[in-house]
């Protein structure tokens, strides 16, 4: 379950906001002037998080090695397919 809020009254509830998280696995999303600005999640969620990460620029990696680009060829076609997946905005 994702809760969203402000960073005002994350601050004022952050020990029930971390008890929730531990307790019901959930999410807050954490909010300046109702911008969302970062989330605090449960702690397997962020490792987990960082795995993927890792094994998405290890494969970025093992591909650039096998097509012999250079950083100048290979970063145009990188951010394209990041725009492409939301990781970087248009």
């Amino acid at each position: 379950m994702e809760k969203r809020l402000s960073a005002w009254e994350t601050r004022r509830q952050f020990g029930k906001v971390l008890k929730d998280i531990s307790s019901n696995n959930a999410s807050v999303v954490v909010e300046v002037h109702g911008e969302a600005v970062a989330a605090v999640v449960p702690l397997e969620d962020y490792l987990q998080l960082k795995r993927q990460r890792s094994s998405f620029y290890d494969q970025i990696r093992k591909i650039s090695d096998r097509v012999n680009l250079s950083e100048e060829e290979a970063a145009p076609i990188i951010a394209q397919a990041m725009r492409e997946t939301g990781r970087l905005p248009e």
